[in-house]
This record gives structure tokens, sequence and C-alpha cells, in this order.
């Protein structure tokens, strides 16, 4: 697709969808001189159609008819992203909010209407159209559905105060099954690691080290019962594991470096699997910064936090802080565990 087609795409995609009906998006396409089909849209000039969703949670009284409209656009490396969102910034103005889910996306919203350029992690470049509405009562279920990755509307989110977005909600993906939190966790790692090939990362001299997200994760503090407390210890809402026992995740745009409390129950399993010494009293493991190595933490991580003796990850509680960072704000919302405040930075 040439820039100019590009940049056509985007403008029929900026036209008003109305309230989402079958014909309003007849009506968007016949302006753009696209045509609509039973299953997609026919655009003048590309190889491809462009698909169409109806909504996936019918039935509500004022639901919209249909989802979303959409293309992919090419095959693109990460470090291509910033050609298409400056034509896309172009067309659509200033951008609402950052995430992403499986992939990074740039999106567009107002109350009716969100638009999004997207790069997955397989490197397809696409752009869509979609009701506002439908996409955020499907978030609204999403957030409260348990153990269920699924329906995990993003990982992470940035800068959620662009226009659009005054009343925009979102939520916190907790798991109670620990398959389940490797999983998300590995999906969260990767999706972070793919925003700071796409999208960038800072460079702020009067910080020590490149941009990083560090990820703390140590015992629940409404979980933790000691030896002097009346609950019982038996208890499975509750958890007598040592809160300063901790795994430490650091991810940077070129590695990725876990930490692990040091104990002599688990002293020589960590030198086994190449753990080093490390300051106030943690063992460190450096790894690239490939899928393979993103997922081995996740699986690391996991694995000691259960080797500390969680029995649940309901007892588990993270904080996370990216710093330097290119966003104002920055959130992970899927790492699985209850959210603990982070940590001032000077």
């Amino acid at each position: 697709m040439t820039e100019e087609q590009f940049r056509a795409v985007l403008t029929g995609l900026a036209a008003d969808f109305g309230a989402w009906s079958r014909a309003d998006v007849a009506t968007v396409s016949k302006a753009a001189g696209w045509t609509l089909t039973g299953d997609g849209i026919d655009i003048p000039g590309i190889g491809r159609p462009a698909w169409i969703a109806e909504n996936s949670i019918p039935g509500r009284s004022g639901a919209p008819e249909m989802e979303a409209v959409g293309i992919r656009i090419t095959q693109a490396d990460p470090e291509e992203f910033h050609e298409y969102l400056d034509t896309a910034i172009d067309v659509w103005g200033e951008p609402s909010w950052f995430g992403g889910c499986r992939n990074v996306f740039v999106r567009w919203r107002d109350a009716a209407t969100f638009r999004e350029l997207s790069l997955d992690r397989n490197g397809a470049l696409s752009v869509r159209a979609g009701s506002t509405p439908a996409f955020e009562a499907w978030y609204e279920r999403a957030w409260e559905l348990e153990d269920d990755l699924n329906e995990v509307p993003f990982t992470w989110m940035a800068d959620m105060d662009g226009p659009g977005m005054d009343d925009f909600t979102y939520g916190e993906k907790v798991l109670s099954q620990w398959d389940d939190v490797t999983d998300t966790l590995a999906d969260t790692l990767l999706d972070v690691h793919l925003a700071m090939r796409a999208l960038g990362t800072e460079d702020d001299d009067s910080v020590a080290g490149p941009d990083r997200l560090v990820i703390t994760l140590q015992g629940n503090p409404d979980a933790y019962r000691g030896p002097d407390d009346q609950d019982d210890p038996d208890d499975e809402d509750w958890t007598t594991v040592d809160p300063e026992l901790k795994v430490q995740i650091a991810l940077y745009p070129d590695s990725v470096t876990l930490a692990v409390s040091e104990h002599p129950e688990w002293r020589a399993e960590l030198k086994a699997k190449a753990f080093n010494p490390g300051q106030d009293g943690v063992q460190v493991r450096q790894l690239p910064d490939d899928r393979a190595s993103l997922i081995e933490v996740a699986e690391l991580t996991v694995h000691f936090l259960r080797r500390f003796g969680f029995a649940s990850p309901e007892h588990v509680a993270h904080d996370s802080w990216r710093f330097p960072s290119p966003f104002d704000f920055f959130t992970l919302t899927s790492v699985g565990f209850f959210e603990t405040e982070a940590p001032e930075e000077d």
C-alpha cells in the first residue's frame, strides 16, 4: 500500500460513523468510494478487503449494531511504526491514549467512535475504527471476569489524558491460577517491550541508566499474617510467607534482568539456573530481549514465588514503575496480581 493509499484509508475512517448501524457504515463506505459487501468492504486499488464486525455483545437496549471496521495495511518492523504514526496524527490529530494487548496501539477516542493504529507481535500493521460504546461495554465486562485471559482489554496504558478521554475508565486483571499468571505476565513483558521498540524510549542525562520497566512482586500486605496474629494461619485467605521475599523484573529495550531474594533453601537452585550474587540479598540473572527469554522470565518469576511458599497468586502484590519514560503517565493493568502503591522516584 502506498503512502497516498494509506492516507486515503485514514481519511475514509475519519468520517462520522453515526450510531454504528450497518446503514451508517454503508454511508461512510459510499462517501469514501468504497463498496460494502456481505462480510467486508472493497477499497479500490487495495488488494485485500477491509473487514467489518458486528457488535459482539448484542441485545442491550440502544446497543450499536456494528462494532468495527478495519484493514491490515502492511508488514512492518517495530522501528517503522513511527512513520505510519506520523501520518495518522497528520490525518486524525492528537492521539487520546496509548496501550497494548498482544500488540502496540495508539487510539483516538470520542464518545461515539475510536480510531486505532496498531502493530502486532508478528509485524502486521493495521488500522480500524470502532464503536466506543460497544467496545467499552465489553471492557467493563472483561475486567470483571476472573481467570479469562481472552478477556483482557489491554496489558498496559499510557498518557490517557488526550482528547475525548474525560469519561474513560479501566480496571485491573487479578488472577487466581498460577498458570494464568505466567501467561499474562509474559504477555505484559512482550507487549511493553514491543512498545519500547515501536514508540521509542526516553533518554535522560540526569538519570542513571536507560528507560526501564521495573516490576516488584512480594507478599500482599493485606493477606499476610505473622506469628502473633490471631487469624488461623492455615486459612487459605492468609499467608505466612516472609513479606520481605521478592522477585523483581527489570525490562530494558535490549535486555531483561530478574532478581530473586536469596535464601539457603533455594540458593543451589539459583546457582543452577545461572543466577549470580547481587546487592541487598538478591541473586540476579540477565537475559537477552528475545521472545523466548521474556517468556522464561515470566516462568521463573512464578516458579520462585511458589518456591517462597505462596499458595495462591492472591497472596502476592506488585508495584511497578517505568523511568525514565517517554510518557507522563504509564501503568500496567494485567500483571495478574493485586497492585500496591508504586515507590516514589527521586
